[in-house]
């Protein structure tokens, strides 16, 4: 399952090297996480979680991939900012 470490890691301004002392962990831990070759176990989703001030499920899933999962889980269509709506020709 992809994850969103190393997008949460550089919006943070931390290297992989200073992610690992916060958790204590070796830097090649971090590098397997954000490359989805290690699985997360929930101690380190939490730690990772409160490192970064976000809740667990956002190390997974944005706020817009979130409300994709919903509107496709319901049968809600999508609505999409950067589309026309239908029939409205992009005006």
């Amino acid at each position: 399952m992809r994850n969103r470490i190393r997008e949460l890691r550089e919006r943070a301004r931390l290297t992989q090297g200073e992610l690992a002392r916060l958790l204590g962990v070796d830097e090649s831990d971090v590098s397997r996480w954000e490359g989805a070759k290690r699985p997360l176990s929930p101690a380190t989703i939490e730690k990772l979680a409160a490192v970064f001030k976000v809740g667990s499920w956002e190390l997974f899933l944005d706020r817009k991939g979130l409300r994709r999962l919903v509107a496709e889980s319901d049968g809600t269509p999508e609505v999409r900012n950067d589309e026309p709506a239908e029939g409205s020709r992009g005006r």
